[in-house]
């Protein structure tokens, strides 16, 4: 188990919110230390020559994260934000029978997490994906991030709208830039509106065509 550096737990938790639990609400774990429990049947080999044996019933912890092992920042969620519903739908989505009687079960992820749990937030590696030590610099980045509010889909829609504002006055002025004021048809654009002159040149020709 690899434990993570003072220095990045410190950077944390100086900026880290604490959960109800009195926790920190973020984080720093090595990923293939992360395990969660695994319910059903194993594969079961001798020990000394490895030869396959059968199989086994039981309850295992494995990885959680099905990934190259790197530096994670976890994030802190309470069960109603995990989308798991109540611990009787969670029994029931997760119980896996042992017997013909149903009355010999496991539940395959293990008990139902009442006290919320961990999830990932932010992987530390390169920008190709290779291993990335993590500092406190980049840990408290990552949080701070992390605790940025998620925009609305209506603050995203007014975000992608003056996108495109912006985008067509760049455009209209790079017309300007390249044209200049005197144009071969509809006269001449006066330069006492401060429209643009690729605006103006529009309205023009729309006019023409109402005429």
């Amino acid at each position: 188990m690899r434990l993570v550096d003072p220095s990045v737990e410190r950077a944390i938790n100086a900026i880290s919110p604490k959960n109800p639990y009195g926790e920190p609400l973020f984080r720093c774990v090595w990923s293939a230390d992360v395990l969660q429990w695994t319910a059903g049947w194993w594969p079961q080999y001798e020990k000394i020559t490895g030869l396959f044996m059968g199989k086994v019933w039981e309850a295992r912890q494995v990885p959680r994260y099905q990934m190259e092992a790197r530096w994670i920042i976890e994030k802190w969620h309470p069960p109603e934000d995990l989308g798991i519903g109540t611990p009787e739908s969670w029994e029931e989505a997760t119980r896996i029978v042992k017997d013909r009687n149903g009355l010999d079960f496991d539940l395959e992820l293990g008990p139902y997490p009442s006290r919320g749990m961990y999830v990932h937030a932010w992987t530390c590696d390169g920008p190709n994906g290779e291993y990335l030590n993590i500092t406190p610099l980049l840990a408290e980045i990552a949080v701070e991030l992390a605790m940025m509010p998620v925009p609305s889909v209506s603050e995203m829609r007014a975000y992608a709208e003056r996108r495109q504002e912006r985008e067509e006055e760049r455009k209209f002025k790079m017309v300007d830039d390249m044209v200049g004021d005197s144009f071969p048809f509809l006269g001449r654009v006066s330069n006492v509106s401060p429209m643009s002159n690729l605006k103006k040149i529009l309205e023009q020709k729309k006019r023409g065509l109402q005429l």
